[in-house]
């Protein structure tokens, strides 16, 4: 969000979460790696410069998925 829409990202909530529990993402606590907040990593560290790669990598990768259909 932050390379996408910046007006609408506000750092100051940025938490760092995600480390509880063990195995896949989850929604449900207990079962896998529970985030009270939504979280899964160090949102603190996020900048638009690191989204811009991600959401490069992501249309990329979604890119060569189409032309090998």
């Amino acid at each position: 969000m932050l390379h996408i829409a910046p007006e609408v990202v506000d750092m100051n909530k940025a938490v760092d979460d995600g480390a509880e529990g063990e195995g896949k993402l989850s929604r449900v606590r207990g079962e896998g790696i529970w985030s009270e907040s939504g979280v899964y990593g160090q949102a603190t560290l996020a900048n638009a410069s690191k989204g811009k790669l991600v959401a490069n990598a992501m249309v990329e990768s979604a890119v060569r998925g189409i032309l090998a259909m």
